[in-house]
């Protein structure tokens, strides 16, 4: 505060140039004290974190490789001088974390399947060529990412047999009954995969995962109402997400439900930010309804409460 009354004195009183300077020191001065109460903080949050990662039962030397890591990965990159950035991951930073970390009682932590497989999807998802992470499964021994790249060139029967099998070594992991019934899905197996999700649905009520595998099962049996049923009780639980709301509109013109298609196309356009599509879309639902009941009030409702929200966009 001293400063900056300095240096507005200085630039009333005719010097400009030093009160300028002084100004501009002033805030060097303040942001660096910031950035300094902000290094603390930071690495408070970090010791934090490893103990929360201990107690969870994860390895706090996992958060340690992680940051070594991202360093890494950042080696060549143009970055900012420390001292001007807010998270930065410094050698510093890692050797304070591997510090607290060995602190630590030394543990016994077995690798996680489902770390596994999710990391062998992303693998997967990565690859250029699918062939070669076939060549690569196989040589490493993973039957996940096998019957995934399988999948990817059309070999669909050694794909199911392949994922069938891993199945069966683990017939509650959610991931690989999830991936099955994908799998099944991509080689038009569709009756297979709606009983393979509905026998382990009744294991695990409501996971969603499942359900939305099971109302793509359902539309490519050419079941789009059971679909359509599915996809309206899933919205209500995650109302945010596009990815099922672009699916229930898909399959609700396929069931030929066109007010719920219209109502569908409304909402994601809403989370897209295109409202007066969304306006659009509720209009033609508003139009095939003939009879003045809850619904049209629904309608109608909606169509305010999407107004309102772009003027509070605009605004």
């Amino acid at each position: 505060l001293v400063g900056y009354v300095t240096s507005v004195a200085l630039i009333a009183a005719g010097a400009s140039d030093p009160g300028l300077a002084t100004m501009l020191g002033t805030g060097a001065l303040s942001d660096a004290a910031a950035l300094g109460y902000s290094r603390a903080q930071e690495r408070e949050a970090d010791r934090v974190g490893l103990t929360t990662l201990e107690r969870a039962g994860f390895d706090p030397f996992g958060a340690t490789r992680m940051f070594e890591q991202m360093q890494q990965a950042a080696r060549f990159r143009r970055e900012i001088p420390e001292y001007l950035s807010t998270h930065p991951i410094t050698q510093s930073r890692v050797a304070d974390m591997r510090s607290e970390a060995e602190k630590k009682p030394r543990g016994i932590y077995p690798d996680s399947i489902d770390y596994q497989f999710i990391r062998q999807r992303a693998e997967h998802n990565m690859a250029t060529n699918p062939r070669d992470a076939i060549v690569a499964a196989r040589a490493s021994k993973q039957p996940y990412l096998l019957a995934l790249s399988l999948s990817a060139i059309d070999a669909h029967d050694e794909a199911i047999e392949t994922i069938e099998t891993l199945h069966a070594r683990l017939p509650h992991n959610v991931i690989v009954i999830g991936t099955y019934a994908d799998i099944l899905i991509e080689a038009a197996r569709f009756e297979a995969a709606i009983e393979l999700l509905e026998q382990h649905l009744k294991n695990f009520p409501g996971n969603m995962p499942l359900q939305v595998l099971l109302a793509r099962a359902l539309s490519g049996a050419k079941r789009h109402t059971e679909a359509v049923d599915i996809l309206w009780d899933l919205v209500e639980q995650e109302p945010n997400d596009q990815d099922i709301w672009y699916q229930l509109a898909e399959s609700a013109g396929l069931a030929q439900r066109i007010v719920d298609l219209h109502r569908a196309r409304a909402e994601f356009f809403v989370l897209r930010g295109n409202f007066n599509s969304a306006i659009t879309q509720l209009r033609l639902a508003r139009e095939k309804v003939t009879e003045e009941n809850r619904l049209t009030q629904i309608l109608d409702q909606r169509i305010q409460d999407i107004r309102t929200e772009a003027e509070r966009a605009e605004s």
